[in-house]
């Protein structure tokens, strides 16, 4: 309990308050006593020029009073004359005090309005002009930093307004705002470095890949999920493969496991350890097998019937202790258990690998982001419309994490000397990326430019949290606002700008006759929002608000490409076919993936001819008599026989009763009866015959005249 405070008695001490309230106590008087010497300095200031003024004026009146015009003023003739002009002129002696005196009062009366007028102002925010939009370095060349406007009309000269002095930028845009004509096609036609796009629809490539790539860049066209054109192939895995050390290759496929597993569900939250458990270990295990692919990872997760036979054959077959332990753990689990971390595996987008097209697109890597800081490059990540964008949000999020991943790598070297500009557009829709929202605060010092884009603040909220939607938008040095259409952004933005004061008049009337009657007018200052909400949400279509960190706000226009006298140039110069994979490239992959898929099939057919092998060897027991586990453990014995015993022997095997023999209930080219209560036949012909065609299919592949089976082996 707290003690109540005693008294001191009157022999004791006084007790001193403690350092901090003395200092802000002592703060407070200082600031008092400034205040009151401005004031005074500010009466005193127009006091003086209040006579200065007089003393002209009186000296011009006095030259006048004499009759002295033409002629150059005495200055000194006041000063020597005032005190003795009383008693020979007092006409002109009342001038020149009338004179003096109301200069004077108008002075403090002056005074007293502008100091009064400047203690009562509530905000000083206002929008930028040119001389300080110059001054603050916005005017500087493209292609530094990103270009977010432009100080004119899209058709006019106006100038871009960019700043390499800050390096990411946050921009608000909702849907047909025109986010892609008016900031990430300008800064892909501008910034001289290399650049990694999020591209939707793929609009951005087929408009600026060709002025990229005659300016020096490499092109990358990553599109997983485009069906008639394949594109380049990427593998998130690559890189960690590559790591030397087994310690830090696994700690990177857990990043890479919480940054693919993720669910709105809260009940299935509790699941994600075990869904982690088995995503970590088949990593490692497909890393051990040499397919260190997200596809492999698919196929050994999901593949064979009963899960914890599975998982302790992979035990028993993987090297690692780890991956052993994490398989052994899941093996023990109960069935239940491990179909729901199977399906949270499969609902957080780890099914997309059940496709063959995706599976090939990311069995490799035809290019490596740890090259992007030593030569311009380009990589476009092409996705679907917004409403299908979730679907492939998992390999989204993977793929910019492992390019910030190899940014983060280390500091750009004396071979490094590019920039590398990233854009991520639709960030709301892609769910969690904490690797963003980490790395923006220090992303600048590894050579990385960083742009997102979301439709509405609640959005990021919902994903991020406001905490660290706070953080992010702090991190970005630049925020831009394309006409705000939800109430929550529109709230921000307004109070983001800051607060102004105005000037408001009043009018009274008073009711009356004589000199009673009349108006009365009066004047005060007011707060008021330099853009208020209504203000935010009339925005026009060509309107942009920009926000930089310590400074006052930005009121600008958008840019056109189309209509720029800078940018149409540039983007009607492009000629030729859009860049992408080699043709003779494509064929060689695509012959790649059905020999692979060919190979898949023999290894799975294999597999059932081993198993029938298994069960003709426990029917051969159970009608011979023998328990099936010695039939399984022992191979069958093979006696020599003579042949004077051959004919004793067919006489021993011979029935005393044919017709009491029980003939076998299926026909002679079925082999094998699985001794199950619910009968399944399978025929061990048409496995064989089945893997026989698929032998058949890869050797017809590689004798294809249109690829020379070198280069195949080649690639």
């Amino acid at each position: 309990m707290r003690r109540a405070p005693t008294r001191p008695s009157s022999g004791s001490t006084r007790r001193l308050p403690p350092s901090g309230i003395t200092s802000a106590s002592s703060a407070v008087t200082r600031a008092r006593a400034m205040i009151k010497l401005r004031l005074l300095g500010g009466v005193l200031f127009f006091a003086l020029i209040s006579v200065g003024l007089a003393y002209i004026l009186g000296t011009g009146f006095l030259s006048f009073w004499r009759g002295h015009m033409g002629q150059s003023l005495d200055w000194l003739a006041l000063v020597r004359e005032y005190p003795g002009i009383r008693h020979r002129d007092p006409q002109a002696f009342l001038v020149l005090s009338l004179t003096l005196g109301g200069c004077l009062v108008l002075s403090l009366l002056f005074s007293a309005k502008v100091l009064t007028e400047g203690l009562t102002t509530y905000g000083r925010a206002h929008w930028q002009g040119l001389l300080e939009l110059r001054r603050n370095g916005f005017f500087d060349k493209p292609g530094g930093g990103f270009i977010v406007a432009k100080a004119g009309s899209p058709k006019g000269i106006g100038r871009f307004l960019t700043s390499a002095r800050y390096p990411h930028c946050l921009m608000v845009a909702p849907t047909g705002a025109g986010k892609g004509i008016s900031f990430v096609i300008p800064n892909l036609l501008l910034f001289h470095g290399s650049a990694v796009v999020l591209d939707v629809k793929g609009e951005n490539y087929e408009l600026t890949s060709r002025h990229r790539q005659s300016a020096g860049d490499r092109i990358w066209r990553f599109a997983p999920l485009d069906w008639d054109n394949p594109g380049h192939r990427y593998n998130p895995l690559d890189r960690i493969a590559a790591l030397p050390n087994a310690d830090q290759r696994q700690m990177e496929i857990r990043m890479l496991a919480e940054l693919f597993l993720q669910t709105e569900d809260d009940s299935a939250k509790g699941l994600l350890d075990g869904g982690i458990d088995l995503f970590v270990a088949c990593g490692i295990y497909a890393m051990e097998r040499g397919k260190p692919t997200l596809g492999e990872i698919y196929r050994l997760a999901s593949a064979g019937g009963d899960k914890q036979k599975q998982y302790m054959s992979y035990a028993d077959a993987v090297k690692s202790p780890a991956a052993r332990l994490m398989f052994e753990r899941l093996a023990s689990t109960n069935d239940r258990t491990l179909t729901s971390y199977l399906s949270l595996l499969m609902t957080s987008g780890l099914t997309l690998w059940s496709n063959p097209a995706i599976d090939r697109a990311t069995e490799t890597s035809d290019f490596s982001f740890r090259d992007f800081r030593r030569s311009p490059q380009t990589a476009y990540f092409i996705s679907p419309p917004h409403d299908k964008i979730r679907a492939i949000a998992p390999l989204v999020r993977l793929f910019f994490s492992d390019l910030l991943s190899s940014l983060h790598a280390h500091l750009p070297g004396p071979d490094e000397p590019w920039r590398v500009m990233i854009m991520l557009d639709e960030f709301d829709m892609l769910g969690r990326m904490p690797s963003v929202t980490d790395s923006i605060k220090t992303l600048r010092a590894y050579g990385g430019h960083l742009a997102v884009v979301t439709q509405t603040i609640p959005a990021l909220d919902k994903i991020y949290g406001e905490d660290t939607r706070l953080s992010l938008q702090g991190g970005a040095g630049l925020k831009v606002y394309l006409a705000p259409s939800e109430q929550r952004t529109k709230a921000e933005l307004s109070a983001a700008v800051g607060k102004t004061t105005q000037r408001v008049t009043s009018k009274s009337k008073t009711i009356g006759k004589g000199p009673f009657a009349g108006i009365n007018v009066s004047e005060r200052n007011e707060e008021r929002d330099l853009l208020t909400e209504d203000e935010a949400g009339r925005l026009g279509p060509d309107e942009v608000i920009v926000l930089a960190n310590g400074q006052h706000p930005i009121r600008a226009r958008r840019i056109k490409y189309f209509e720029d006298r800078l940018l149409r140039p540039i983007f009607e110069q492009q000629q030729g076919p859009l860049p992408g994979p080699d043709p003779k490239d494509v064929v060689l992959r695509d012959l790649q993936g059905r020999m692979h898929s060919a190979s898949q099939r023999i290894e799975q057919l294999t597999e059932r001819v081993a198993e029938v092998t298994r069960h003709k060897g426990r029917v051969k027991a159970a009608f011979s008599g023998k328990r099936i586990e010695d039939a399984l453990l022992s191979p069958p014995e093979k006696p020599q026989k003579s042949k004077s015993s051959s004919s004793a022997d067919q006489a021993s095997r011979a029935p005393e009763n044919p017709a009491s023999v029980e003939k076998p209930p299926f026909p002679k080219r079925w082999r094998v009866v699985k001794m199950a209560p619910d009968v399944e036949l399978i025929a061990q012909d048409e496995v064989v015959r089945k893997l026989q065609l698929a032998q058949r299919e890869v050797d017809d592949i590689v004798a294809q005249p249109s690829v020379p089976v070198q280069e195949l082996e080649t690639a």
